[in-house]
């Protein structure tokens, strides 16, 4: 349900998708290697600790 009306909102203009630079930057900060791998260096060291 939540998903149709997100739907309903963009395509009506009731809601603004953000732009393809601003996806881009975010998938930049949160998904590249470095990023990764830092994330899985703090769940180890968690379970080490």
């Amino acid at each position: 349900d939540q998903l149709a009306q997100g739907m309903i909102e963009v395509f009506s203009g009731q809601r603004q998708l953000p732009s393809s630079e601003a996806c881009q930057a975010y998938v930049h900060e949160h998904y590249t290697w470095p990023v990764i791998a830092q994330r899985i260096k703090s769940v180890y060291q968690a379970a080490i600790n």
